[in-house]
């Protein structure tokens, strides 16, 4: 039994996404599989994501003969694995490719810098010959996962790739018309019921070659973000000081205004983010010209 599996502090739709497909596609290939999936489900998995008709398993089947990793590849994924069971690995993650050639021969490392991940499990799809056979909820929750991670594909890192994955993907979904509406009104939905848990479910700590002391990064897509701070900053504090870090910030993609917010009260790192995104500081905030997802800060981060 192979066990596809993602990160071990959240699963976002993304993960979730990819975990779930990849687990068909094995399936269809005449490989048993399942997924697990200890990280608690963000708010990203969305009431629109929770009602399609996956399966997820609580616990490790007895006869597991390796893992499949999805949108991960850093050292944060699930505490069952070790590095030596991991049969493939998928993800669009910077910074990680070379430290699995030390375990995986290249063809079952697919780590590219692209909007989605979902867009890769797609990819693996037509390419190994099965794109007509994915069903309706893969189809669906790879749909979503391209538009989340790419910001409505708006995000710098949208490649032609993950435009093409959305086309094809719409001949095998069966999302309602205005599912994008949906999708990003329940984000909205969520923050309101409790915004402490959704931020801190959404946050990552990361070790920036430039500072001391790891950095604690929180990350919310929001429809508007223009209001955000002034109605949840004391929200942010709460739940990013929980990780025990000196250090953190929140970035808050803005998908209609197609701007970000970044909040840090800490000198260091508004110095840093200065240096990497060119962005100026002004009460604690950074608005930057463009969208910008977490995973593009954190790469302009480890290269200063």
């Amino acid at each position: 039994m192979i066990v596809v599996t993602s990160g071990e502090a959240y699963t976002d739709i993304d993960g979730l996404a990819c975990a779930v497909a990849y687990s068909e596609l094995l399936g269809l290939e005449g490989k048993s599989s399942c997924v697990v999936l200890p990280g608690v489900l963000n708010h990203s998995v969305s009431s629109l994501v929770q009602a399609q008709s996956y399966v997820l398993h609580e616990s490790l089947p007895e006869d597991v003969s390796g893992f499949a990793l999805v949108d991960i590849s850093n050292n944060n994924f699930s505490s069952f694995v070790q590095k030596e069971q991991v049969l493939e690995v998928y993800d669009h993650h910077y910074g990680y490719k070379q430290m699995w050639e030390q375990y995986l021969s290249p063809e079952n490392i697919h780590i590219e810098m692209i909007g989605a991940c979902a867009t890769l499990i797609w990819e693996a799809y037509k390419l190994r010959g099965f794109g007509a056979q994915i069903s309706a909820t893969s189809a669906n929750l790879l749909t979503i996962a391209i538009i989340s991670n790419t910001l409505n594909l708006q995000s710098a890192l949208t490649t032609a790739r993950d435009r093409d994955a959305l086309v094809d993907l719409a001949e095998y979904n069966n999302l309602p018309t205005n599912w994008r509406e949906q999708y990003f009104a329940e984000q909205e939905q969520a923050l309101s019921v409790n915004p402490v848990a959704t931020i801190t479910n959404d946050a990552k700590v990361q070790q920036i070659p430039a500072l001391a002391d790891k950095l604690v990064i929180g990350q919310l897509e929001l429809w508007d973000g223009s209001t955000f701070f002034d109605t949840h900053l004391s929200d942010v504090s709460t739940a990013l000081s929980t990780f025990g870090h000196a250090l953190w910030m929140m970035n808050i993609p803005s998908i209609s205004e197609g701007k970000n917010y970044i909040y840090t009260e800490a000198n260091i790192v508004q110095h840093i983010l200065q240096q990497a995104l060119g962005c100026e500081f002004e009460d604690n905030i950074c608005i930057t010209d463009t969208l910008i997802l977490r995973k593009e800060i954190l790469k302009a981060l480890h290269n200063l």
